[in-house]
């Protein structure tokens, strides 16, 4: 039959050895948490290198795009000056009177 004090050496011994691998436990644990967080970390850097680069070409693209539009506009306002002066040229008479009636119409609207 065992004695008390066998008993309780056994369980101390028994307790210590528990600690131990429970110690151990938590240490892979511990390891393994940090594994995870730079795995979720890392992902959450390319996604935002991803979305950053996306931004980018999105906005080259919006410039590009903005760019050639004004060259375009510009493009336009220069020939329909051109056309303009070219209809002057042909009818000043025509233009004068044209000219004559919209200063006209403006000094009526405004003159209420």
């Amino acid at each position: 039959m065992a004695t008390a004090t066998s008993i309780l050496k056994d369980a101390g011994k028994e307790a210590r050895e528990n600690a131990s691998d429970l110690e151990t436990r938590v240490e892979q644990l511990t390891a393994q948490l940090a594994e995870l967080a730079k795995s979720v970390s890392g992902y959450g850097n390319g996604t935002m290198e991803t979305i950053a680069n996306e931004a980018r070409r999105v906005k080259d693209d919006v410039t590009d795009r903005s760019l050639a539009l004004a060259s375009a506009a510009k493009d336009t306002v220069i020939a329909a000056e051109s056309d303009m002066e070219q209809r002057i040229r042909e009818n000043p008479l025509t233009a004068i009177a044209v000219a004559a009636g919209i200063g006209f119409l403006a000094a009526i609207l405004t003159r209420r």
